[in-house]
C-alpha cells in the first residue's frame, strides 16, 4: 500500500495562471488481476486521491501507470500567434479552420492545430492522418485528441505509444435544448441529469464525447449505446469490450473530460 500511496500523491490537477489553463499531468491507474479478467464490479473509481477500492479477494499483480498531458489555449492567445508561420507549418489545418462559419470557431480550430503541432513536435501537418471515422493520428506517435468550445481549444496526448487510446472533450455550460438528452442519454442518466439539468447535461456530454473520441469513432458510436454515469467525477466503464477510464474537471464555466 505504500507504493500505491506514493503514486496517489503524484496525481496532478489543473494549473491555473490568471485566466489561462496551462496544463496538467493526469495519471491513470490500470489494475491487473491474477487469474481474473478485468471486472468492473470489482472496482469503484473514486474522486481524485482515492484509489480504486477492491471489493473482492482478487490479487493485484502489478499496476500500469498511464499518463495524459492536457494543454489549452484561449482565443486571445491564438490572435497573438504568427499566422503566416502557421500557414507554412500546417496549411491543411489552416484551410480547414477557414471553412468554419464563425470567427471564434476559426480561431479555436487554429489554436487546436497549433497545440497539436507544438506538443507533438511536428514540422508539417502532412504527417497527420485520419482513420475511417475522421480521428486524427500520426503514425509512430502517441495517441492524441482535440476539442474546443467557448473561448478555449484543448489538446490531450498520451506520454508514449504504449499508453493506448485517448480522448478529450471540452464544453462551455450554457442554455441548451435539453430535450436532446432523450436521444443521447440512457434512462438512468436522464434521471440523474434532471436533478441539475444544465450542469449535468454538459458534464455527461463531455464524458460521452471523450469516450467516442478515444475509441476513434466519434458520432459513429451512438452516445446512447453506453453509460458513463457514476457517483463522482471519475468513471470506470466498459465500452465495446474496452475498459475505459474517464476523468472530468470543472474549470470556470467549462467541463473538460479526458478518457483513456
Amino acid at each position: 500500500m505504500k507504493t500505491l500511496q506514493l503514486l496517489l500523491n503524484s496525481l496532478g490537477d489543473f494549473i491555473v495562471l490568471g485566466s489561462m489553463l496551462i496544463g496538467y499531468e493526469c495519471i491513470i491507474m490500470i489494475y491487473h488481476f491474477d487469474n481474473l479478467s478485468y471486472n468492473l464490479s470489482l472496482l469503484k473509481c473514486l474522486l481524485y486521491y482515492n484509489i480504486c477500492h477492491v471489493t473482492s479477494n482478487a490479487i493485484i499483480t502489478h499496476i500500469q501507470v498511464k499518463k495524459m498531458f492536457v494543454y489549452a489555449i484561449s482565443i486571445d492567445q491564438v490572435k497573438k500567434l504568427d499566422m503566416d508561420g502557421l500557414n507554412t507549418l500546417m496549411p491543411r489545418r489552416m484551410e480547414k479552420a477557414a471553412r468554419y462559419r464563425f470567427e471564434d470557431d476559426r480561431l479555436l480550430g487554429i489554436g487546436a492545430g497549433y497545440l497539436m503541432m507544438k506538443h507533438l513536435g511536428l514540422e508539417s501537418d502532412e504527417a497527420v492522418e485520419e482513420n475511417e471515422y475522421g480521428k486524427l493520428y500520426v503514425p509512430g506517435y502517441p495517441d492524441f485528441s482535440l476539442s474546443h468550445s467557448g473561448e478555449y481549444a484543448v489538446f490531450v496526448m498520451a506520454d508514449s505509444t504504449d499508453s493506448g487510446i485517448i480522448g478529450v472533450d471540452i464544453e462551455k455550460v450554457k442554455k441548451w435544448d435539453l430535450r436532446v438528452a432523450k436521444k443521447v442519454y440512457t434512462p438512468r442518466e436522464i434521471e440523474w441529469m434532471n436533478e441539475d439539468p444544465t450542469e449535468r447535461f454538459f458534464m455527461l456530454w463531455t464524458k460521452k464525447e471523450s469516450v467516442m473520441k478515444a475509441l476513434g469513432k466519434g458520432f459513429h458510436l451512438p452516445a446512447s449505446s453506453f453509460e458513463v454515469l457514476s457517483d463522482d467525477e471519475d468513471s470506470c466503464i466498459e465500452v465495446e469490450g474496452k475498459n475505459m477510464w474517464i476523468r472530468t474537471q470543472k474549470y470556470d464555466s467549462y467541463f473538460i473530460s479526458v478518457c483513456g
